[in-house]
């Protein structure tokens, strides 16, 4: 979730941080690449591509395959821009379906309350996911068809050198990042940059998604898979 006006100073200097070293991940994970044994770069929460557009700097596409996951479809003619202005310079797929669990449907939310409208950074398919900021409308949700991301990653896994994983889901990346811990398929990443989000939350949702984040990240570092905080 990226509402400028929302940001403390403090989350302007951590996002500044990490900024500056994702350059640094980049480099090391990039070194044993080329074209003809390239990375992943699955970018979950692509919203208009703005993701995409910062991590492409230092994860090119000369030796990095792109997917963009973005299930708001008021995004998805933005997107396709972006990506036929890249084309040329390596593969980018679109899935317009929500990464989760498994394949389905589920409902959308947020899609008027946040401030740019439909296209809006702060949607999602968790509905209480910022529910500090306000209260998300049950019909104004649209549904949304979803995805198995560790699916997707166990499919990918044979195809590349190297997995890595960009997930800004809007509260969605709980049930994710367990699913994928539970099947074993965070073993297969070789980084991670996730937001967390219960600080857009109220209690007692906060503190038991705190928890959960623990959990998450202790179970990644267990297993020695670097998980960096996505601000």
């Amino acid at each position: 979730m990226q509402v400028w006006s929302k940001i403390t100073y403090e989350a302007f200097i951590r996002r500044a941080q990490i900024f500056k070293s994702v350059q640094k991940i980049a480099a090391n994970l990039s070194k044993n690449l080329s074209k003809d044994k390239k990375g992943l770069f699955i970018d979950c929460g692509s919203n208009l591509g703005q993701g995409f557009t910062f991590f492409e700097q230092y994860f090119p596409l000369k030796i990095f395959d792109y997917i963009l996951v973005e299930p708001n479809p008021f995004c998805e003619e933005e997107l396709i821009k972006k990506i036929n202005q890249k084309k040329q310079e390596g593969s980018i797929n679109l899935i317009t379906k929500a990464a989760s669990s498994s394949e389905g449907t589920t409902k959308f939310f947020g899609l008027v309350e946040g401030n740019r409208g439909k296209v809006t950074e702060a949607a999602s398919i968790l509905k209480d996911h910022a529910s500090s900021w306000y209260t998300h409308s049950e019909e104004d949700a649209i549904t949304v068809e979803t995805f198995s991301l560790a699916d997707v990653i166990r499919n990918k896994a044979s195809f590349y050198k190297i997995i890595v994983v960009k997930m800004d889901i809007e509260g969605a990346e709980y049930d994710v990042l367990d699913d994928l811990v539970k099947k074993g398929v965070h073993k297969k990443i070789a980084t991670i940059f996730t937001e967390f989000h219960s600080q857009y939350m109220t209690e007692p949702d906060k503190t038991i998604y705190e928890n959960r984040e623990k959990v998450i990240i202790q179970s990644f570092n267990n297993d020695k898979i670097p998980f960096h905080l996505w601000t």
